[in-house]
């Protein structure tokens, strides 16, 4: 399918966020990524077969390795913060994986936005990325 717009989401947007989107109306795709099952879960339940939300599993980092995520309700980090009790151990991949994906759905895409909220990881995860790729990105913003 083509879409005029193609978001990719790390992590920064809530079912109820994603509904406001008007995903199908703005011809946009919604590519979630999130590392907790349950937000996931939500999503998948959520917009079940719409063709405009691709929600995957997966926590986005500087590098590709397993880690600690510190969770608190559907927020989560990589970092300790007060309150985040629970802990989770994730598999994290680069921004770099996405690119198979990107080139695959962007056949005529007029934009591509990246959207993260990674709990301070953002700047890390962006220093480690090519800038060809953030270059294929109209706006990168958290």
């Amino acid at each position: 399918m083509n879409y005029k717009n193609i978001i990719v989401s790390v992590g920064a947007f809530t079912v109820e966020e994603a509904k406001e989107l008007n995903l199908a109306e703005t011809k946009t795709a919604l590519l979630m990524l999130d590392p907790l099952p349950d937000v996931c879960r939500r999503f998948k339940e959520v917009f079940g077969t719409d063709s405009h939300v691709y929600v995957f599993e997966k926590a986005i980092s500087s590098k590709t390795e397993t880690v600690v995520f510190y969770v608190k309700g559907e927020s989560s980090s990589l970092f300790e913060i007060t309150g985040y009790e629970k802990k989770i151990v994730v598999a994290t991949d680069t921004l770099s994986t996405l690119v198979p994906w990107l080139d695959a759905w962007n056949c005529g895409t007029e934009k591509l936005f990246l959207i993260m909220n990674c709990e301070g990881a953002e700047i890390e995860i962006v220093m480690t990325t090519s800038i060809g790729l953030l270059k294929k990105f109209e706006q990168i913003q958290n």
